[in-house]
């Protein structure tokens, strides 16, 4: 859980243009994570990490952190582990071999896809899409709508609102997203993100740190996914496996 954190609070002063904070919370986290060998794990601390060293020109750093998770997950079957270490090396080359970089991006949201992480997935079709603007722009408009529909159905505003202004920004735009679809009874696939969260015990603070939401939008949430699966905070851990043990 703390990795995630640590990730979700980098990313935070990522899309705040404050690398150095960002890297000042990655850092010991790519320690701890060097550590406990825990490369195999859904984190997102990797990408984050490397994005953060890049940004504060220590690409000595972002290198040695995908090799070593690229070593550690040699042989593993780690859906999630791989998908975040080719986010990682997309994020080495989108300044230089944009178009090396998509590679890699494309195989990390296939990899999102095929295990049903619809966040992650919109993810990488966002920096997929940036990574190919230049070279195919008609591409790169599609995989940029692409992630604005998910972000849009997952209420993920900040995410919703950055990959509209990169669209903007990149003259890629098209037509407004859909409007957000309805689940009824059902847990949405964000009210499943904050379920996954309760069942480790995380606080909403934790929550909207990671998941870049407001605190009144996490009440929200954790209000819906506990009237949905009928339980209480203390016993969510009986009706909604945890993601580790369901992968």
């Amino acid at each position: 859980m703390e990795l995630r954190t640590a990730a979700g609070l980098a990313g935070i002063r990522l899309a705040q243009q404050a690398p150095k904070d960002a890297w000042a919370i990655a850092a010991p986290a790519a320690a701890v994570l060097r550590r406990s060998q825990t490369w195999a794990q859904q984190t997102a601390l990797v990408p984050v990490a490397v994005e953060a060293a890049l940004a504060c020109g220590h690409r000595q750093e972002a290198e040695q952190l995908a090799a070593d998770a690229a070593r550690a997950l040699q042989g593993t079957d780690s859906p999630a582990g791989t998908a975040e270490l080719q986010t990682a090396r997309g994020m080495l080359l989108r300044d230089t071999e944009p178009d090396r970089a998509a590679e890699h991006f494309a195989d990390s949201h296939r990899r999102w896809q095929q295990i049903g992480h619809l966040y992650e997935s919109a993810h990488t079709a966002e920096h997929l899409g940036h990574a190919l603007a230049r070279s195919h722009p008609e591409d790169a408009a599609g995989h940029l709508t692409e992630a604005a529909d998910v972000y849009n159905d997952l209420d993920a505003t900040a995410d919703l609102g950055r990959c509209r202004h990169l669209q903007h920004e990149l003259g890629l735009a098209r037509t407004p997203t859909r409007g957000r679809r309805g689940y009824g009874g059902q847990l949405s696939p964000r009210e499943k993100q904050v379920a996954e969260f309760l069942v480790q015990g995380a606080t909403n603070q934790d929550i909207a740190e990671s998941l870049f939401l407001s605190p009144r939008t996490v009440e929200h949430h954790v209000a819906n996914v506990l009237r949905k699966l009928q339980t209480t905070r203390k016993s969510v851990h009986g009706v909604f496996p945890a993601e580790s043990e369901t992968r």
